[in-house]
C-alpha cells in the first residue's frame, strides 16, 4: 500500500523528516502480537489517505533511542519534520490515531 512506507535509519529524513503532509510513525515489533493487530487498525486507517512510516525496532534500534521508544506499539506524529510530544503508546483504536493526526 503506497500510504504505508517502511523507513528505517537510511531512508527517515527523506520519508519523514522531508515529508510535506503529516505522518504518524509507527514502532512495531514482529513478535508483539498488539502490534500485529494495530497493523491491521493502520491499514484501514491508511486506505483512507493517511500517510504511515513503519519502524521495525528490533532491526532499528537507533530510531528508538533517537525517539525514546520505550514500549511497542507506539505512534508519533511528525509534522514539518518535527514529532509532536505526545507519544500514543500501546494499541489504539482508529478514532484515537484520527484525532491524533486531526484528521476526523
Amino acid at each position: 500500500m503506497k500510504n504505508i512506507i517502511k523507513v528505517n535509519q537510511n531512508n527517515f529524513q527523506q520519508e519523514v523528516l522531508e515529508s510535506p503532509t503529516p505522518i504518524a510513525v509507527v514502532f512495531l515489533a514482529p513478535w508483539c502480537k498488539p502490534c500485529q493487530t494495530y497493523e491491521a487498525i493502520i491499514n484501514e486507517i491508511a486506505s483512507h489517505g493517511v500517510r504511515f512510516a513503519v519502524v521495525n525496532t528490533d532491526s532499528d534500534g537507533t530510531l528508538v533511542q533517537d525517539y525514546d521508544i520505550l514500549s511497542v506499539p507506539t505512534t508519533l506524529i511528525f509534522r514539518d519534520g518535527k514529532a509532536e510530544s505526545e507519544q500514543l503508546v500501546g494499541l489504539k483504536s482508529m478514532k484515537e490515531v484520527l484525532q491524533a493526526i486531526k484528521l476526523n
